[in-house]
């Protein structure tokens, strides 16, 4: 059986790949996390993605907003609904990041 596992911390993401027959393949990408990476995420994936990445109607002001908070202040937890949904769209966009720079190489 082929088994994945993503870790998305705050300031960066692990994740290992271990097959069938054996092989194991840990990766950590830094700077690509929900907290403390999180202005490098956005510039990679761009406001639009996240936006779209979202659950809720959200308008791109409000999440432009959330990000430039969130670097000002990456220790603080989520504190409604909305705010954690918000970093699950990050963590989405830089899992998918990683694999598709995975699939790459």
């Amino acid at each position: 059986m082929n088994v994945a596992t993503v870790d998305v911390g705050g300031a960066l993401q692990q994740w290992m790949l271990a097959g069938e027959q054996g092989e194991f393949i840990p990766k950590c990408e830094q700077w690509c996390g929900h907290s403390a990476g999180i202005g490098s995420l956005f510039q990679q994936v761009g406001l639009n993605a996240l936006h779209a990445g979202c659950r809720l109607v959200v308008p791109k002001s409000r999440l432009r907003q959330f990000v430039l908070n969130r670097m000002s202040h990456p220790q603080v937890l989520p504190t409604n609904t909305w705010e954690l949904q918000v970093i699950q769209a990050f963590a989405r966009e830089a899992m998918a990041l990683t694999f598709e720079a995975r699939a790459t190489m």
